[in-house]
């Protein structure tokens, strides 16, 4: 059965939230913002941040002891978005999860349920299932998160919001409709990502190809923006290449020139980083979003390198077929991802959240170096079983070696102040050994 928010959140004998005073909750709210909320709009923060100092200004004139979370003044759809808000922020604080942020969790949780069997559900709705995904995202939790967002674009889909007509007779007003546009967004891009890392089919796909051509892009979302064109890149790449392959043309000159297409699309992406996919810079708090949004942008550009090398290096006959540019490629685009992230953990700015994310980007990294090292040294352990020398130049291996090693150190630093660096570290130090690189 059905249940609204005020049910829930009507008087409840202990809250979560009580349990943090108004000003770590406006802390949290700003956190939030800087590492999430600048990238997925879908909440105005600003906006929040002034109802908690409402809430919390009219709690101390009536002289009400108990906390913003069991306030009667904050509306029920504002106050789970808050939840999800603080969750997402001390989430990042402590990535081995407090039990603060679960018991916030585990008091949402059965509306988060309601709603994804509600076929009422309104923006403030999607918007809150689109948070819970991102919440999961932020926590480790992807085939979560992934699975949420598979019900939040079967929604969409259900209230015809993928239609411009529906969506603007929907939302007359102009900044809910940017705010459910951003949404929509946010879960495609989102899924995007999710499904890349896990490797699964995407759920966001029947949505993306029945978006209205015309319908609106990302309001005041510069990262939504550049990675909505950053997909539609890697999909046509992925799709052209995988046809080659299953063909068995890989290598042909209708495959060089897909990948050639694909190198010039995403090198004129790759320019449009400093024009369109950056906030105007009008404080030091958007250029500190923009410097974040640089980092992310050229890491996400060298890991769809990586899918596309992978796609033509892990074929059939690797060892006879592969050409020799092709790795020396996968090595440049390994030693690429390994500078910007050595950069990145020797900024003062830098917390250890953002480092454990960007783990991602660095073990698709090794695993290209490791093909490499490991592909080279079954050639020199056992050169009777290889029909012909590998095409990978004896100056390439080296530097595969080096920059593995690097990578490799750079793991090991991080695993000293990060859970989730250690527990990587540990699994990936074995082959390390085995492949000499220790």
């Amino acid at each position: 059965s059905s249940r609204s928010l005020s049910d829930t959140f009507s008087d409840p004998p202990v809250h979560p939230l009580d349990a943090l005073d108004c000003e770590e909750i406006l802390r949290l709210v700003f956190k939030y913002e800087d590492l999430a909320g600048m990238m997925y709009p879908m909440v105005d923060a600003s906006y929040m941040a002034q109802r908690v100092r409402d809430v919390c200004s009219l709690n101390a004139d009536a002289g009400e002891s108990h906390g913003i979370g069991r306030c009667a003044r904050l509306h029920p759809n504002d106050l789970a978005t808050l939840h999800i808000i603080v969750a997402i922020a001390l989430a990042v604080d402590d990535d081995n999860g407090s039990d603060l942020v679960r018991s916030l969790h585990k008091n949402l949780w059965p509306d988060i349920e309601s709603m994804i069997w509600n076929a009422t559900v309104d923006l403030e709705g999607l918007t809150i299932l689109a948070l819970m995904s991102l919440f999961h995202y932020y926590a480790n939790n992807w085939r979560l998160s992934w699975r949420l967002l598979g019900n939040v674009a079967r929604l969409v889909l259900e209230l015809g919001l993928n239609r411009e007509i529906v969506l603007n007779r929907s939302f007359p007003d102009k900044m809910t409709r940017s705010q459910a546009v951003n949404t929509i967004w946010t879960v495609f891009v989102l899924d995007q990502q999710i499904s890349y890392a896990l490797g699964l089919t995407t759920a966001t796909r029947d949505l993306y190809l029945r978006l209205d051509p015309c319908f609106p892009r990302p309001t005041k979302a510069p990262y939504l923006e550049g990675m909505v064109k950053y997909a539609q890149i890697g999909a046509q790449a992925c799709g052209s290449l995988l046809h080659e392959s299953l063909t068995r043309q890989t290598g042909s000159s209708s495959s060089q020139e897909a990948l050639s297409y694909f190198q010039y699309r995403l090198d004129e992406w790759c320019k449009m980083i400093e024009t369109d996919f950056l906030f105007p810079s009008a404080s030091e708090r958007t250029e500190m979003w923009n410097q974040r949004l640089r980092t992310i942008f050229h890491l996400r550009a060298n890991n769809l390198r990586i899918v596309i090398l992978r796609c033509l290096l892990l074929g059939d006959d690797i060892q006879d077929s592969a050409p020799a540019d092709i790795w020396d490629s996968s090595v440049q685009v390994a030693a690429d991802i390994g500078e910007l992230l050595a950069t990145m953990d020797s900024l003062p700015t830098t917390c250890g959240f953002e480092k454990s994310r960007s783990n991602y980007f660095l073990i698709a990294a090794l695993g290209l170096l490791l093909l490499a090292i490991s592909l080279n040294l079954s050639h020199l352990e056992s050169p009777s079983l290889v029909k012909r020398p590998l095409s990978m130049a004896p100056a390439t291996y080296l530097k595969a070696q080096s920059i593995a090693k690097a990578c490799l150190n750079l793991l090991r630093n991080r695993a000293e102040s990060s859970r989730q660096s250690r527990c990587l570290w540990e699994r990936i130090r074995v082959l390390g050994s085995r492949l000499d690189l220790l």
